[in-house]
């Protein structure tokens, strides 16, 4: 099946990449994807699928904490697998750092939403409140530590001015409906979040209702938001100052909001007073002004719907292990973070596919689980990240299909979760 080249030579690599994975993201969709954002330098080196495929299974194989380990978790592999003497050369861990550095993040994120949109041609995803008749959206952003070296790119600012701690900021569009991230920009810590907000919302096509916090309180954005025909849900921000337009109910009234804070909006928003089972009083502005068909109970409902984001986090950053970034360059870090991302996507696709397959909910296979078994099934097997014959590569799909729907089973916790018991709410 392969031949072994020269020394020095990295011709032996390029077949490196799970044949179940290439199943759904094919080499030509990366390779033509690549050709878009211009030619590929020094592509003998480390073409764009083999450097795709390496920080993609980077991110499932735990060892991997650094370039040196990923190298050599993937290559021992190799080597065993194809017969190859013990001073063969893998990728060299200079051109994977300099591609690191130079291979643009655009291409990554292509093949990101490339992905995304073939999820939802195939699986599509039901709409959490038909009657709104729009999608439903949550951003939010979350921080991770980097090396202190990049502070001159993720500067946090403030109190780690001196000890120079750097942070990278990644802000996310949450497909709510889909349960699929959209969209990521990467900025630095200290960045605010309603700079970003826009980059994200401008992806969105459909009428959607988006979601957020008063992180992301903007007149502008407002604004932007109700001209484009979508809505919003979010918190009323503390140094709001509502002015009170007309009362639609106990704890409802539409109001207007001062230039105190930004400009000032042009038309009204309404605001909901909602208490929850602690007794803590929340206040909720959104562009949903019906309160007929769109009762307090409901809006305080939809905002509860932004704890998923926090679930995805979550993953991302502890079951995907994105905490921690084998690059030391700000482009390194960007390319991590969509491999991250198509990772995600990836192993959602192969639940959704395990799940279709063995007749059952997607919801019944555990996210968590399947990821530790696609790690384990890769990791038991090296043969299975490289190339095989068609008939092969069938029944590796079979297989692995049977291994997420025989081991993906969530467990039955026995008591209701804290997030869940302290995040439901009722109109005051």
């Amino acid at each position: 099946m392969f031949t072994q080249a020269g020394r020095g030579s990295q011709s032996q690599f390029r077949g490196f990449g799970p044949e179940v994975f290439r199943r759904v993201i094919p080499d030509e969709v990366v390779e033509e994807i690549a050709a878009r954002h211009g030619p590929d330098r020094r592509r003998r080196k480390l073409p764009v699928v083999v450097h795709l495929w390496l920080l993609v299974v980077g991110q499932l194989d735990s060892r991997a904490r650094c370039l040196d380990a990923l190298i050599r978790s993937v290559w021992e592999g190799w080597r065993r697998h194809l017969g190859l003497a013990a001073d063969s050369k893998g990728v060299d861990k200079s051109a994977l750092s300099r591609k690191n550095s130079s291979r643009s993040p655009a291409i990554f994120r292509d093949v990101f939403l490339w992905l995304v949109r073939k999820y939802e041609d195939r699986f599509g995803g039901k709409k959490k409140l038909p009657q709104l008749g729009k999608k439903v959206a949550i951003v939010d952003s979350t921080v991770a530590d980097i090396a202190a070296r990049l502070y001159r790119w993720f500067f946090n600012g403030g109190k780690h001015r001196r000890s120079g701690k750097a942070q990278a900021k990644i802000h996310v569009l949450y497909d709510a409906d889909l349960k699929v991230p959209r969209g990521a920009e990467v900025s630095r810590g200290s960045a605010h979040d309603s700079k970003w907000a826009k980059k994200l919302l401008c992806i969105v096509t459909e009428p959607t209702l988006f979601l957020f916090d008063r992180g992301y309180w903007s007149h502008a954005l407002f604004e932007w938001i109700v001209r484009k025909g979508h809505g919003f849900v979010t918190r009323l921000n503390e140094v709001a100052i509502p002015r009170k337009v007309k009362r639609l109910g106990k704890g409802d009234w539409l109001v207007r909001f001062d230039a105190t804070v930004g400009k000032e909006i042009p038309f009204v928003l309404r605001m909901v007073r909602c208490k929850t089972e602690g007794g803590e009083t929340l206040f909720f502005v959104t562009s949903l002004t019906d309160a007929r068909e769109f009762p307090p109970e409901t809006i305080a409902a939809m905002y509860v719907w932004r704890w998923e984001i926090e679930i995805f986090f979550r993953d991302l950053k502890h079951v995907l292990r994105l905490k921690s970034f084998l690059s030391y360059s700000a482009n390194g870090i960007r390319l991590q973070v969509y491999a991250a991302l198509i990772a995600y996507v990836l192993l959602k696709y192969l639940r959704a596919c395990a799940a279709l397959a063995s007749e059952i909910e997607v919801e019944e296979l555990s996210f968590k689980r399947v990821v530790d078994v696609v790690a384990l099934w890769l990791g038991s097997a090296p043969e299975h990240c490289y190339r095989a014959s068609p008939r092969a590569a069938q029944e590796q799909w079979d297989d692995l299909l049977v291994a997420i729907w025989c081991y993906g089973y969530r467990r039955e916790r026995k008591r209701e979760s804290q997030a869940g018991r302290g995040s439901s709410t009722r109109a005051a």
